[in-house]
């Protein structure tokens, strides 16, 4: 496992927009993750990638260095139709897993929907099996919304940014 120097991305948290090159290795995550197969009607495939980036009100993050390969990716998405700010399609490397990266990649996306949509709070939806990002974003002070979650997911939203 590869391990990433912890005190120059705590003193260097970056995030950018990911490169055409990195869309065939950001996909390969998603679909290895179980992502939905659909998302907007667009079917998920290395192919479509891009169109998910392109989506209306969806602003799109790799983090890592300029140059380097990326350690995380993750959208926020303006939703104009109820007027939520949203986490969504949040991944971290699959070999770079369980060193923390995960909530550096989240604070630094709710720093940002902050910037970009200041004082909001922030929703997201998470399979409920997937036990380290409910840990994650509960740690961060996300709270379930009992009444927007299901049997496989549940819907969380910030208490605050």
């Amino acid at each position: 496992m590869l391990a990433p120097d912890r005190a120059y991305l705590a003193m260097h948290p970056n995030l950018r927009p990911p490169m055409p090159i990195e869309h065939s290795q950001i996909a390969n995550w998603a679909i290895a993750e179980g992502w939905p197969g659909t998302s907007k009607h667009i079917p998920l495939t290395q192919a479509t990638f891009p169109a998910l980036l392109e989506l209306p009100g969806h602003y799109s993050y790799c983090m890592g260095e300029s140059g380097a390969a990326p350690l995380g990716f993750g959208q926020i998405w303006l939703n104009q139709a109820n007027g939520t700010t949203n986490l969504v399609r949040v991944l971290i490397d699959p070999q770079r897993r369980g060193q923390g990266l995960g909530k550096l990649l989240c604070r630094l996306l709710l720093a940002e929907a902050n910037r970009i949509s200041p004082g909001q709070a922030v929703k997201l939806r998470v399979y409920r099996g997937n036990h380290a990002a409910v840990s994650v974003y509960r740690a961060l002070g996300f709270e379930t919304v009992v009444g927007e979650s299901n049997a496989e997911v549940l819907a969380m939203a910030s208490r605050k940014c």
